[in-house]
């Protein structure tokens, strides 16, 4: 099994035997959720997106696992209730809910088989969050027709498969101003579809990364014009020759990464 640290750092899809949903929840809620990430663009815009525990089984698409027949040996999957929000996402967090429940939803591992990757794919949005191509998404603009709303994209290629995270502005939340949240995370063949084509693509100058409770700055990245890499630790400038995001953690500084990573 995978800990929790190395799945920062994947290069390819976790095998199941590698990752299971107690595991994603954890990794999520530790590295990914109850945060503000502060995005400064090129032109000075300043973006607010939010990710919530709350969010967890949408993006994993738990929702699609109610059995329609409400006979499962887990109750939990009997009641669309258990799936969604804060009480899918406690299911998940206390092994309630497990990938083998989810192969035999009505009777069958057609359902599973349709959301395997989404769901092992996940733990790479730590990193798409972090390193990955930004665009600004319309519906309209989608290369083929789709049901995919949302304002922005973050998108990366990961072997034969681009990952797709979508965030779509939420009227509904009014912590910071102009709330934008997570509405979904989906894989597709590199070959077939990429929802990037023909969106606009966004350079992004900061990430200031914040706990969504006390405010307080986690991570600090800023992407500049240069050939260095610089990590500000107890006031002094140390020299990196790449990112890494273990590294930003552990120090809990400014880093500065001047080498253009969130380009296409």
């Amino acid at each position: 099994m995978l800990s929790l640290e190395e799945l920062k750092e994947i290069s390819e899809m976790p095998l199941e035997d590698e990752v299971s949903l107690k595991t994603i929840t954890e990794f999520y809620e530790k590295y990914i959720s109850n945060r503000i990430y502060e995005l400064e663009l090129e032109d000075e815009t300043i973006l607010h997106f939010q990710i919530e525990n709350r969010h967890l089984p949408h993006l994993l698409a738990l929702n699609k696992f109610l059995d329609r027949k409400k006979s499962h040996n887990n109750f939990r999957l009997n009641s669309s209730k258990q799936l969604t929000k804060d009480i899918g996402f406690n299911n998940l967090k206390n092994g309630h809910i497990k990938i083998e429940d989810l192969k035999t939803v009505n009777g069958t591992t057609k359902k599973y088989k349709d959301y395997k990757k989404r769901i092992l794919y996940f733990p790479f949005t730590y990193q798409l969050l972090r390193k990955s191509v930004f665009v600004s998404y319309d519906i309209l603009l989608a290369e083929r027709k789709t049901t995919i709303k949302g304002n922005y994209l973050f998108a990366n290629d990961v072997g034969k498969n681009k990952l797709h995270f979508f965030f779509i502005n939420d009227s509904y939340d009014h912590h910071v101003e102009t709330t934008t949240v997570p509405i979904t995370f989906i894989e597709e063949n590199i070959n077939d579809f990429t929802y990037t084509s023909k969106q606009t693509k966004l350079k992004i100058n900061k990430i200031i990364i914040k706990d969504i409770t006390t405010r307080e700055t986690l991570e600090e990245y800023n992407f500049v014009e240069c050939s260095e890499s610089i990590i500000r630790k107890e006031g002094q400038d140390i020299l990196l020759d790449s990112i890494q995001p273990k590294a930003i953690e552990n120090v809990g500084q400014v880093v500065e990464d001047k080498t253009g990573i969130l380009k296409d």
